[in-house]
């Protein structure tokens, strides 16, 4: 299936594209429809494919799928989650790798972290429109001040104080209303910035609009505040004193209302400190948040995606030699420093975890060990300045041909080896043939997902090491520069071009754009997030 802007770009929105046939890697798919526009699967996302998996040949432990599922009537969401917990005793008698699921609302899911942000904007939103409210009620108040006689000579006449309440009211919502109004039309009008300001730290697949929701929510909102700070007037009227009133110069109108005056504009100050406040506390917490210790250096790196031809490339040996002279060839490029590979780009919002066993120690059905995997290839440490804390780093001698080795992260000999030295110890990684691999390095902690996460345990394999699985994983190549990054792109994709012209780089970028994106605070450039 191919999404709308793929259907529109590439077939300007032509029935006849049912049925044409695309090559992806090789294989040849039919397009059997299109999406329509509001779908949003994923970001960069533009073609569909069925997920064929063949579990005979399928690494156990390969645990990177998520499922959509639609529940019954009646049955919610912690419901869904004790049948799931229930039965995953069941699937371990047949997969021992696998982990418990983790269940969770769609909707939970789309606002994700964005949920905290939401709720700022919220308050904000609301102490602006308390802040607005009380001062038009100041002004309402002085406006009743100043026609406190007129007032005055109207009830003396005969004017009922409830039918003066009613016209000052009425006077109340019409500003409330043409207020409302007025808000709606900026809101519609600054609707696009709002959305590019905030594209990274909305919920995913977010479709931001004023819908009817919206309108109704800020007409009661309008008539709402339109009667409850209509009202302070009102009170002025209810309360006042008609004889006093009616003498010389009206000074007893003025200090009756100076009270609610000084409320007014105490309550104005207490919410514009509580602004000041929160916007201080989002300013310090934005720059801890770009001061987090990522783990790895950022500067002069660029980064794309790469993933042999399922077809071309389907002995996962001739898949290993490719990827190792990509790797030699880009080194080669002018200005290159190192280059290597790894399956989860750091901070990219993706992460791959699994099962592991410990030689030596007893396994724990109810509590299985469980860590984040990486395979990586080349020099990829040298390439983002992860620093080594123990042992030594993976080499070109770690292949096929040589004994089974790993390498682990600081809160993973903190976590499974506390007190002890992890160099020497032995681990089965899963996925692929039972095998123990001798751990001979700790590098420092990185952040995978997010910069406000916790680290999790990680071990890096070398995929040269495990071949089966080379045709389940797509690989991202991490280069790092003497200049500009993004300067040296073109050479690199020609270097790889001339071993296989036919392949696709995807999601080019350097990695100070990844952090910014990670921040929402990305500046793109032309070839940034592209593909050559």
């Amino acid at each position: 299936m191919i999404t709308h802007s793929f259907w529109q770009s590439h077939f300007h929105g032509s029935q006849s594209a049912v049925g044409q046939k695309l090559t992806l890697n090789d294989k040849v798919f039919t397009i059997v429809g299109a999406l329509p526009e509001d779908f949003a699967f994923a970001a960069n996302v533009q073609l569909l494919t069925p997920l064929r998996l063949d579990t005979t040949v399928a690494p156990s432990g390969l645990n990177f799928l998520a499922m959509i599922v639609k529940l019954r009537p009646g049955v919610s969401p912690g419901q869904a989650r004790t049948a799931m917990t229930a039965m995953v005793p069941r699937l371990q008698k047949i997969d021992s790798n696998l982990l418990p699921a983790t269940v969770t609302p769609y909707h939970e899911f789309l606002v994700g972290d964005s949920r905290p942000l939401l709720f700022v904007l919220l308050g904000a939103v609301l102490s602006v429109l308390l802040i607005a409210c009380a001062n038009t009620a100041n002004l309402l108040l002085a406006r009743a001040a100043s026609r406190s006689k007129e007032i005055a000579v109207r009830i003396s006449l005969g004017a009922g104080r409830l039918r003066l309440v009613r016209q000052l009211l009425t006077e109340s919502l019409l500003l409330s209303g043409l207020g409302g109004i007025i808000g709606i039309l900026l809101a519609w009008a600054g609707l696009g910035v709002l959305t590019t300001l905030l594209a990274q730290r909305l919920p995913r697949d977010a479709a931001v609009h004023i819908d009817l929701t919206v309108l109704l929510f800020s007409a009661v909102l309008a008539l709402v505040t339109g009667i409850v700070f209509g009202l302070a007037p009102c009170i002025q009227i209810v309360k006042g004193n008609l004889q006093e009133e009616l003498k010389q110069g009206g000074r007893q109108s003025e200090s009756s209302s100076h009270w609610l005056r000084q409320t007014l504009i105490v309550s104005e100050i207490a919410f514009s400190l509580v602004l000041l406040a929160g916007a201080g506390l989002l300013l310090r917490s934005f720059v801890r948040l770009l001061n987090v210790d990522k783990g790895f250096s950022t500067d002069h790196v660029v980064t794309m995606g790469i993933w042999p031809s399922p077809v071309r490339y389907a002995d996962p040996r001739v898949a290993i030699s490719y990827l190792q002279q990509v790797q030699e060839r880009v080194v080669t490029v002018p200005g290159v420093r190192s280059a290597g590979f790894v399956t989860n780009l750091p901070l990219s919002g993706s992460s791959t975890d699994g099962g592991l066993v410990i030689e030596g120690r007893a396994e724990d059905p109810k509590h299985p060990l469980n860590a984040q995997k990486q395979f990586v290839g080349g020099n990829y440490f040298q390439a983002l300045r992860v620093p080594l804390l123990k042992g030594r780093y993976l080499t070109d001698a770690d292949n096929t041909t040589s004994p089974p080795v790993v390498i682990i992260n600081q809160t993973f000999a903190r976590q499974f080896f506390p007190n002890e030295d992890p160099i020497g110890k032995r681990i089965d990684v899963g996925w692929g043939n039972p095998a123990f691999s001798e751990i001979v390095g700790v590098v420092g902690d990185t952040k995978q997902e997010t910069l406000a996460e916790t680290v999790h345990p990680t071990f890096y394999a070398p995929f040269a090491q495990k071949a089966e699985i080379m045709k389940f994983l797509s690989f991202n190549l991490v280069a790092r520069t003497e200049q500009d990054p993004l300067t040296v792109v073109r050479a690199i994709s020609t270097q790889i071009h001339q071993l296989d012209r036919n392949q696709v780089l995807a999601r080019i970028s350097s990695m100070d754009d990844v952090v910014a994106k990670i921040t929402g605070a990305a500046s793109r450039s032309p070839v940034a997030d592209g593909s050559v």
